[in-house]
């Protein structure tokens, strides 16, 4: 088949547009997946930045809700039972160890109570109750540990917030866990 001229220059000024649009599109599309991309991982941060935010202000809470007992130099069984009626969200609650390790509060749930946990490993063999210690009295109060949500088995990541408390040898703590960020992200 012979293509008259006419066809010709009509198929010549096409194939250019065909490859230039081709071209355009494929950069957009990459562009538009990378700013995505960075989008989702600047939202995560960010919201990862809030939650931290949060658990420091309901360790604060605490604090505020148990200075009175401090300040009058109350028993610990005073403070623990003071800190099981806090709550916060949905499922929110505040957990509590004596520095060499034992559960004294976990939430209003008798769980553990008494129990030593300092040689509690993490599923990637981090000490996680020793790095809760260490962080609440370092100051800085944040770490991170894979522990299972209620009622399930496979052990996910867990940001935690804990403070201590010298005056009754107490770290007091809460956290969320990260894929809750994740599923907003």
């Amino acid at each position: 088949m012979k293509l008259t001229i006419k066809s010709r220059l009509i198929l010549l000024s096409l194939i250019p547009i065909i490859i230039i649009s081709s071209v355009v599109i494929t950069l957009t599309y990459s562009e538009a997946t990378m700013l995505s991309e960075a989008q989702e991982a600047l939202s995560r941060k960010e919201m990862m930045r809030m939650k931290r935010d949060e658990l420091k202000a309901y360790l604060e809470i605490a604090q505020s809700v148990i200075k009175p007992i401090q300040n009058e130099g109350r028993p610990l069984e005073d403070v623990i039972t003071l800190l099981k009626n806090v709550k916060f969200g949905e499922s929110g609650y505040l957990f509590a160890f004596r520095s060499d390790g034992t559960r004294v509060m976990q939430g209003d749930s008798d769980q553990g109570i008494g129990k030593n946990f300092i040689d509690l490993k993490d599923k990637r063999g981090n000490y996680l109750v020793q790095d809760i210690i260490d962080s609440a009295k370092s100051g800085d109060g944040y770490s991170v540990y894979y522990f299972p949500k209620p009622d399930q088995t496979e052990a996910i990541p867990k940001l935690a917030y804990s403070i201590y408390l010298p005056d009754w040898d107490l770290i007091v703590g809460t956290g969320f866990y990260t894929e809750d960020v994740d599923a907003f992200a």
